[in-house]
Formats: C-alpha cells, structure tokens, sequence
C-alpha cells in the first residue's frame, strides 16, 4: 500500500492525541490562569477561572484551593451565604486538610455577622479541637496556608485561645 494512504490516518491519530492531551490540561490550565490573574490583582478574573475548574472538575486536584478562594472571594463581597456554602463544601469534602481550621475560621465569621449564636458556639468548640496538640516546651503552635487568592493565613494556637491571622493582621479570635 501506498505511503500517502496512510496520510490521513496519520494526521487523524495525531489531530486527536493533541486533543487529548490538552484537554487533559484544562484543569490545571484554569488554575494557573486564576493564580495569575490573582497576581496581577485581577480578582474577578481568578473567580471565574476558578469558578469554572470547580463546575468543570469537580474530582480535580485542584478543588480544594478553588473552594477555599471562591468563598474567600465572596466573603470580601460580603456574600455570605455563597461563601458559607464555598466553605461547607471543602469541609464536607477536604475535613482534614490543611485550609480547613480557616475554612472553619470564615464560617464562625458568617455565623456571627449573622448573629447566629449557637452556630458560632459550636465552630468554637469545633476550632479548640481541630488540633490535638502538646504544647510542651512551646507557647503556641502556628499552622499556615496560602490561598490560590494569595492570601497567606496563619492559625496561632495557644493553651487558651486560637488566633487567626490574614495576611498579618488578626482576622478571628477564639477563647477557650
């Protein structure tokens, strides 16, 4: 058979393993996109990329950050119930990574400008026992994430209480 009849198959199998291969790309192409935006302070841009990575791959390994940002990002608009629902869901889904105890720090945060008394008590209670801790020798124990909005939180917690702090400033408080 001739060489050129094998032409369109070739150029057939070629066209769809680059088709393949980038689509398998798409949601680690989203991320990137929303990381970037987020760097060059284009916030609404980073929602929508991570917007869509989270409706699109809801199984990615990126869903976690993506959650996390998107309630952030409705927190700072101050649509709470999108973000508590943001929030509620890398909890049911993430309830042992390392955003969760701020995850859980935003939603007491909702809870209380909500003046939703019994809730806030109990993610209180939930955050004071997020962390088994021995505190031997030491006066605290610090515990950090940063966001795919590139906000860089920090948990402090000590024998009495739990500080939480975003981008250096003191975001939350628990007593215990």
């Amino acid at each position: 058979m001739n060489k050129k009849a094998y032409f369109p198959l070739i150029v057939f199998i070629l066209a769809l393993s680059f088709s393949c291969s980038a689509w398998a790309q798409d949601e680690g192409w989203l991320y990137a996109s929303a990381i970037r935006e987020s760097r060059a302070g284009n916030r609404e841009f980073s929602f929508l990329h991570l917007n869509s990575l989270v409706r699109t791959y809801p199984e990615s390994k990126y869903l976690e950050n993506s959650l996390f940002a998107i309630g952030e990002y409705h927190f700072q608009d101050k649509n709470f119930a999108d973000a508590a629902d943001a929030f509620s869901q890398l909890l049911e889904k993430f309830p042992d990574s390392r955003s969760t105890v701020f995850a859980m720090a935003y939603l007491l945060k909702i809870a209380q400008e909500r003046g939703a008394e019994g809730l806030a008590a109990s993610l209180e209670k939930a955050i004071a026992t997020f962390h088994k801790l021995s505190l031997v020798f030491r006066n605290s124990k610090a515990f950090t994430y940063r966001s795919a909005l590139r906000n860089k939180y920090k948990a402090d917690y000590y024998i009495d209480k739990v500080e939480f702090y975003k981008d250096g400033e003191l975001f939350a408080q628990v007593s215990y």
